[in-house]
């Protein structure tokens, strides 16, 4: 065991550097190297945090980086009862610290250390907000959304740690939104005690650790914001322990983006739409009976989509994405009293509950609201002269098909998309009435582009059709299912195939429903052993319709944004044919 000592002075250091030394205890380890570099980077360190000074060290390739700060920091965190925090900016890093490093050094260290993973509390879910989410599902979720919600009450009643990365298949960040551990709504106070909350267990496990791994975003957030003075004063981080930052030349572009002051069109609209969403009719004025709330939400969604079309036409954005702004007041303030009224409201109405989730929760809206308020105030008169001030225009993804603008973004994508091939394109579609309500829109663009449609279900046969699109230069099939397999077009005629939606098959049909059923019995997971395999081979067979001979080429364009924001989409690039990649 390493003695304690007021007074660390050279001793300390020479003892790190025999750790790496030829014959020293991580000579132990398995494939261990003698790194001269290696041992006086460590010991540079080890210098460094005894006489607290700052250290910037770059380090070559195949140098051996993570254990060389490793070692010292842990030791010296030990002996001095600190904490040492370590902070990343890749999840690739952080994996390797856990799974690699740090095991190796627990088993060659002569002692023992705690370490542990920092999560940003809304990686974990809150028992208390889901019980209250279960308790109002009908007035906060749409059904698809009650359905994702049961979904999640079954997973807590399992889970491990309740966090985001014990799910098999990613939420609805809608839904997670409602159910996870928020600042002002999850404190000590209030879950302290509760022996079921994963993130205050969490709070026990960092408090407890010798070593903390935490990424460089979460620690700016941490740092920046003042609704994280909970976090700053746990005990756990700051002001009394010392960090490494590894890939350190990504800090100051990380930093600046989490601690300044950042309005989104999204986010606002998110904000608002919680308190009550015109469109489902959902919201916590809806729990709450509010007339005069739902009057003032409704009206302040169309404010801020005025708002930020005003800013984005004011703005420059012919030389980029983002649009330095030098003058005061780009546009005229029309909003900033409607987000005053909307914060004014939610306070009235948390004096009408005793409920204390449910004040909680509206609190939190409150804060964030007036929180938008005065970042747009900010923002408008430029009177902060530190700030630099700037627009950035963000290109639209594909929405979530679950969303109301998804046939919109359907037929612009398409039309963008059937322009490039000059048409020679199949449009798969996994629903008769989307394939239906997107092709007779698209009629007027297609005459226009002296284009040829040819739609399933008019009437002419399969064979027809394919006879048709074969005969005739730039035309266009929208098709469903059948046109997924068992379909030859070699060559040029096909040059394109458009996939709407990731062909998941619909779970209440009777046998499909019944697999499911029959895989849940035997304790399997029916998504990830029926439903994803299934889809995969499905996407595989309509992928397959462009390339039918080893001479054929074209582009395959797929127009669901779950292949890229859910943790399943992987397995669906995965099954696409080994391309250039371009995510729109």
């Amino acid at each position: 065991m390493i003695a304690l000592k007021d007074n660390l002075g050279s001793e300390f250091v020479e003892r790190v550097r025999g750790f790496f030394s030829e014959n020293g205890p991580l000579s132990k380890a398995k494939n261990f190297e003698f790194r001269p570099q290696q041992q006086e980077m460590a010991a540079r360190i080890a210098r460094a945090l005894e006489e607290e000074q700052h250290v910037v060290l770059e380090a070559g390739t195949g140098v051996g980086k993570s254990l060389g700060y490793l070692v010292p920091s842990v030791l010296f965190a030990l002996e001095r009862h600190k904490k040492a925090i370590v902070s990343t900016h890749t999840i690739n890093l952080q994996e390797q610290l856990l799974h690699k490093d740090i095991p190796i050094l627990k088993k060659v260290l002569p002692v023992e250390f705690e370490a542990a993973l920092m999560k940003g509390r809304q990686n974990y879910l809150c028992p208390r907000r889901l019980e209250r989410a279960l308790q109002n599902e009908q007035e906060l979720f749409t059904g698809p959304e009650r359905s994702e919600l049961q979904r999640l009450a079954e997973w807590a009643r399992t889970t491990r740690d309740g966090s985001l990365s014990d799910v098999s298949v990613e939420p609805d960040p809608r839904v997670w939104a409602q159910v996870c551990s928020e600042a002002h709504i999850c404190t000590q106070k209030t879950c302290g005690q509760d022996p079921r909350c994963f993130y205050q267990q969490a709070r026990k496990r960092l408090l407890a650790a010798d070593l903390i791994v935490l990424n460089h975003t979460l620690l700016f957030i941490l740092l920046g914001s003042p609704d994280m003075q909970e976090e700053r004063e746990s005990g756990f981080l700051f002001p009394n322990d010392f960090i490494v930052f590894d890939e350190a030349h990504t800090v100051e572009q990380v930093a600046s983006k989490q601690i300044g002051i950042g309005i989104s069109q999204y986010g606002l609209r998110s904000t608002i739409q919680r308190l009550y969403n015109p469109r489902t009719r959902k919201g916590l004025f809806t729990v709450m009976r509010d007339a005069i709330g739902v009057r003032l939400a409704a009206e302040l969604v169309e404010d801020v989509d005025k708002f930020f079309a005003a800013v984005e036409s004011k703005s420059n954005f012919h030389k980029g994405r983002e649009f330095r702004v030098r003058d005061v007041e780009l546009v005229p303030d029309t909003i900033t009293a409607r987000l005053t009224a909307l914060q004014g409201r939610v306070a009235d109405v948390v004096k009408r509950t005793d409920d204390e989730i449910l004040k909680a929760e509206l609190q939190e809206f409150g804060r964030r609201i007036r929180d938008a308020r005065d970042g747009i105030s900010i923002f408008l008169e430029q009177s902060a002269p530190e700030h630099v001030y700037w627009v950035e225009f963000v290109v639209q993804k594909m929405p979530d098909p679950r969303d109301g603008g998804y046939h919109k973004a359907l037929e612009h994508w398409i039309a963008h998309f059937v322009q490039k091939s000059e048409g020679r394109a199949f449009v798969l579609f996994t629903s008769y009435r989307d394939m239906q309500q997107v092709s007779g829109a698209m009629e007027n663009f297609f005459a226009t582009e002296d284009m040829n449609i040819l739609v399933q279900g008019g009437g002419a046969p399969r064979s027809k059709l394919l006879e048709q699109f074969k005969a005739t230069p730039r035309s266009v099939l929208f098709g469903t299912d059948s046109f997924w397999g068992g379909v030859d077009v070699p060559g040029e005629a096909l040059s394109n195939v458009i996939i709407t939606r990731l062909p998941f098959a619909v779970p209440d049909h009777p046998l499909i429903e019944a697999k499911l059923e029959l895989i849940e019995g035997r304790g399997g997971d029916p998504f990830t052993e029926y439903s994803l395999p299934e889809a995969i081979l499905k996407l595989r067979q309509g992928v397959g319709r462009l390339i039918r001979t080893k001479t054929d080429r074209g582009i395959i364009v797929v127009l669901d944004n779950r292949i890229v924001t859910k943790p399943y989409g992987r397995a669906f690039m995965q099954a696409l044919p080994k391309c250039p990649v371009e995510i729109i």
